[in-house]
């Protein structure tokens, strides 16, 4: 087959790739690509690319020249910040935040990756590739990549946060986290600029919620008419926004910002929102301050955001009732925000899966230091979290060898092994282990198959 490009059509580049299956025969497959890259649409579900077009990826780490494996093995090597620099130019990609600090008291942050830069468009949606209007003109050279070097506010603060200005002159993402967290780091900061392994790892631990500090104000402006909503807004109105597993007010907040954000986003939209509604704090916020229309839609033009609100904490408060209990105070957070910890192979197995099941109930929530997402989209399993912290660290950079650390569930992969889960609940506590300081009481090697 032929594809087209500016200068006419070419011929599909293919390659043949065997996928080698114990107890079965291999798996063949043709690989097709285009100038830009690999055909997606050939593995993709059907109706994914409109008949006589193919949907191809280009992407720099795709690129046979990637030396990141060559960066990630020299930075381990540099000896200060211009060393650990210059190896960070083989970064070809995922783009990642590194931050680095030495003995000699030098911090540095930078954002390496190569970047392209493009003729048209941001690489957000796919494009006509027969144009050449979206092909690529270069890539972001290495001394313009977001970076910095000892700043006057002594710290680098990076929570997946927006790392450039408006001014800056690059496409890098339009995909950045809310500035919640880093707001809150730079809060904690702010309150003890001089940091000790306990203040540090005390921020680790923070359940502070911007997100709710921001709204809540907001919400409970309604004048509640039932006993039972009079009682929510009271509780929400004196609560510290802290997302502890043990408070009621977590989890009524959450519930009830979900209603709330249903409510909205599905009378405005209709079932356009079905696959992009959540929580979204910002958008909330703007609706209550500055686009109070939108509480109204065409079946109910005349629904305030009051009566939105009212509507959608009675709605909360049913559903908690079905799932928790009928009293409020059996409401508490750490019942429905669990973190599981699921095998990926096998928990698909039937009894197997059970057994093995990892789970604990957490504090945190969406925009906390100490993290907690929920998928508010799963019906089922709206408040329990989905990620999180798998790995732990603080450092003293003056004392490097007392790093306190913790991974979880534990550092065995072996199911079988007493080591698989037993960090789990020192995880979740935020208790620490300092390497060196005691003998191993297993080892594990890893030998090549003979």
């Amino acid at each position: 087959g032929r594809y087209l490009t500016p200068d006419g059509s070419a011929a599909f580049m293919t390659r043949e790739e065997i996928i080698e299956v114990r107890g079965a025969a291999p798996v063949r497959l043709t690989v097709r690509a285009t100038r830009h890259g690999p055909v997606l649409s050939d593995v993709l579900p059907e109706g994914t690319a409109e008949s006589g077009y193919v949907l191809a990826l280009q992407t720099s780490f795709l690129d046979p020249d990637d030396r990141t494996a060559d960066a990630l093995w020299n930075i381990n090597r540099a000896r200060d910040w211009a060393g650990f620099r210059a190896a960070l130019a083989d970064i070809v990609g995922p783009q990642q935040n590194i931050v680095y600090a030495d003995t000699g008291g030098t911090i540095g942050f930078i954002a390496p990756a190569r970047i392209p830069i493009r003729k048209g468009g941001n690489g957000w949606m796919p494009v006509p590739g027969w144009t050449g209007a979206y092909d690529w003109a270069g890539y972001i050279p290495f001394d313009e990549l977001p970076q910095a070097t000892d700043p006057p506010a002594g710290h680098f603060a990076s929570a997946n946060n927006k790392i450039v200005p408006e001014s800056y002159p690059y496409f890098v993402s339009r995909d950045w986290d809310l500035p919640n967290r880093v707001e809150r780091i730079e809060e904690l900061l702010g309150a003890e600029p001089r940091q000790s392994l306990a203040a540090s790892a005390a921020m680790q631990a923070d359940t502070v919620s911007i997100m709710a500090r921001r709204l809540m104000p907001l919400m409970t402006q309604i004048q509640p008419e039932g006993d039972l909503a009079r009682e929510a807004v009271e509780r929400l109105r004196g609560w510290d926004f802290r997302m502890d597993a043990d408070r009621v007010e977590p989890l009524l907040f959450t519930a009830w910002l979900r209603a709330f954000a249903h409510s909205v986003l599905f009378g405005r939209l209709g079932n356009a929102a079905a696959d992009i509604w959540d929580l979204k704090p910002l958008v909330m916020e703007t609706v209550l301050t500055q686009h109070r229309e939108w509480c109204a839609d065409p079946q109910h033009p005349n629904d305030t955001c009051e009566a939105r609100l009212a509507a959608a904490l009675e709605d909360a408060m049913a559903r908690l009732r079905d799932s928790y209990g009928p009293q409020m105070a059996q409401w508490q957070w750490g019942r429905a925000h669990i973190a599981r910890f699921s095998n990926q192979f096998l928990g698909r197995i039937p009894v197997i899966r059970d057994w093995i099941a990892v789970a604990v109930p957490t504090p945190g929530g969406y925009d906390t230091l100490n993290r907690g997402p929920s998928t508010i989209r799963d019906d089922a399993h709206p408040y329990e979290q989905r990620f999180g912290a798998g790995l732990r660290i603080v450092t003293d950079m003056a004392a490097p060898a007392d790093s306190h650390m913790m991974a979880v569930p534990g550092q065995s992969g072996n199911p079988l092994s007493p080591h698989f889960s037993d960090l789990l609940l020192r995880w979740r506590q935020f208790d620490w282990l300092v390497p060196g300081r005691a003998a191993a009481v297993n080892t594990l090697v890893l030998e090549p198959a003979r």
